[in-house]
């Protein structure tokens, strides 16, 4: 489980999003975390802390978006080794 505060990327080990990857923002509630599955435009998702651990960071979570949105990696000038 994520504790409160301890913001960045992460995996949804439970729930209807299980396995997904995704970027912890802020709590909702004392439970409840806010977390970005897509790209921040798709808006985020509430999900309980207890659902939460840390991704290998930042191999994992950067290769993920890699895969997901070649453009956006490649605009901010990010670089993915293989």
């Amino acid at each position: 489980m994520i504790e409160s505060g301890d913001w960045g990327p992460v995996r949804v080990t439970g729930g209807r999003h299980r396995g997904k990857l995704g970027y912890y923002d802020d709590d909702a509630s004392e439970k409840t975390a806010i977390v970005y599955l897509g790209a921040i435009t798709d808006g985020y998702t509430l999900i309980r802390r207890s659902c939460l651990d840390k991704a290998d960071a930042p191999t994992e979570f950067v290769e993920h978006y890699a895969r997901q949105w070649p453009t956006v990696v490649k605009m901010l000038g990010m670089v993915v080794r293989r």
